[in-house]
């Protein structure tokens, strides 16, 4: 209730000032969950769901990434065997920029997922706030490591990314 009504105010705020940075920022921010993103991920991945997982990428992969579907396709096809546990996920890596014009906040998660055959890390960056270009909110970088050879940090398996402010 309390987010809510948080939320309609910066809502009525940036009605008021559609200029600030600051409100856009606090505004973006709080509008993104963390954890219902990292699950809609690993449903998808489940799910062999390319769609779910094409609509959550940032704009500069969609247009940068030659066969988007094909290289979500790779990913989800390198998992061998049906996801049968997955540990809570950790922050790995927060990232910020801040100045008048502009603000972009990135953070990076992993979290590691196992199969009946094997074990995995899925690193994810997420855009969580830009003020700039909002339409590159979203997956900045999903990158699947298996942990059979390299338990640490595993095998880089698929990796896809943006190619700018990453």
């Amino acid at each position: 209730m309390f987010t809510k009504m948080i939320l309609s105010i910066l809502a009525f705020l940036l009605l008021i000032f559609p200029n600030s940075v600051n409100l856009r920022a606090d505004y973006q921010k709080r509008t993104f969950n963390m954890d219902a993103s990292v699950s809609a991920v690993m449903d998808a991945i489940k799910a062999k769901d390319i769609d779910v997982l094409e609509a959550m990428m940032c704009k500069n992969i969609k247009q940068n990434v030659s066969d988007l579907r094909g290289e979500i396709g790779k990913l989800i096809d390198a998992i061998d065997g049906d996801i049968v546990s997955v540990s809570p996920w950790s922050r790995a890596y927060t990232s910020s920029t801040i100045d008048a014009k502009k603000q972009l906040f990135l953070q990076s998660i992993d979290l590691v997922f196992v199969t009946p055959e094997k074990e995995y890390k899925l690193g994810i960056m997420w855009g969580i706030v830009d003020t700039a270009t909002p339409e590159e909110r979203g997956i900045r970088s999903i990158a699947l490591a298996d942990l059979a050879l390299y338990p640490s940090d595993g095998y880089l398996v698929a990796k896809i990314s943006a190619t700018e402010n990453y």
